[in-house]
């Protein structure tokens, strides 16, 4: 990793998400009015309720109170598959529905500098998404399947995130390492599988960028090339797949299969297949 960004004074997990989602809505040229369900994903809250996503919408709002449902996920680094799937969910239920989908992740206060597994790696970093169906949008940067999501809980002992001023964060850097590659390997087969397609039909994986080390292994078990900004970006969590997804995206052609797929604590899994767009 030659660089990475931590936040600077006065900056926290919810003053990032907030510039993330209105940096989104400007660009759509919508307000948080013209938003149905609001998901935010985060492992580093900094306050419990209201939620990061109540949060945010209500720092959006211009007129008045914002009328939305809006809740937080934690699913750690596969917070942002995740959050795809349950954003598919409504939208399928809802054909004409807006869902943002908001990532933020504050890491650097968390990481105990003599520890070379956690200190070297993490990061800070906010996104923003927004999931819509082909009647709000027949141009998308790109489409995807419904997510496969798993995971195989355990108390923390592989990886644990504390609280704010309770601690550092903990990870068993070599037990980490096997079970995220055989995890994401098996998780974006299986959902290369619910697509009746092979991991031979992916065109480029854009994995969670945990690490450079897991994402070498997932290429090399799997055949196919992945996608990395571990190197200037560092460990940002459920932060690390949208960020991926904003630098590859340029580099391919429409109808190029993606494979997204991530580790995170927990432990959780997710993977999903998506298919580039002609919007990128």
């Amino acid at each position: 990793i030659e660089s990475r960004r931590w936040v600077a004074p006065g900056e926290t997990v919810l003053s990032l998400a907030i510039s993330a989602a209105g940096k989104l809505l400007t660009q759509q040229k919508l307000g948080i009015e013209d938003i149905d369900l609001v998901i935010a994903t985060t492992g580093t809250p900094d306050v419990i309720t209201p939620s990061l996503a109540c949060r945010v919408a209500d720092a959006l709002s211009t007129s008045g109170k914002a009328r939305l449902p809006a809740y937080d996920i934690n699913a750690a680094c596969s917070g942002y598959l995740y959050a795809l799937a349950q954003a598919r969910d409504y939208v399928r239920n809802n054909p004409r529905a807006r869902v943002m989908i908001v990532t933020s992740e504050v890491l650097s206060p968390l990481l105990d500098q003599d520890d070379f597994n956690t200190a070297v790696l993490f990061a800070d970093a906010a996104s923003a998404s927004l999931v819509t169906s082909a009647e709000i949008d027949a141009s998308p940067l790109f489409t995807f399947a419904q997510p496969t999501i798993s995971g195989s809980p355990e108390s923390g002992e592989l990886l644990s995130v504390p609280r704010g001023g309770e601690g550092y964060i903990k990870m068993n850097g070599r037990e980490v390492f096997s079970d995220a590659v055989r995890a994401m390997t098996q998780t974006l087969i299986s959902a290369c599988g619910a697509e009746g397609i092979t991991m031979d039909d992916i065109d480029l994986m854009v994995p969670h960028q945990a690490n450079q080390r897991i994402i070498d292994a997932i290429a090399r078990r799997s055949g196919r090339p992945a996608h990395s900004i571990i190197k200037h970006m560092g460990n940002t969590s459920s932060s690390t797949i949208p960020l991926a997804l904003i630098d590859a995206l340029p580099t391919r052609k429409a109808g190029d299969r993606l494979g997204l797929v991530a580790f995170g604590g927990g432990i959780t899994y997710a993977a999903a297949v998506a298919t580039v767009g002609p919007g990128r």
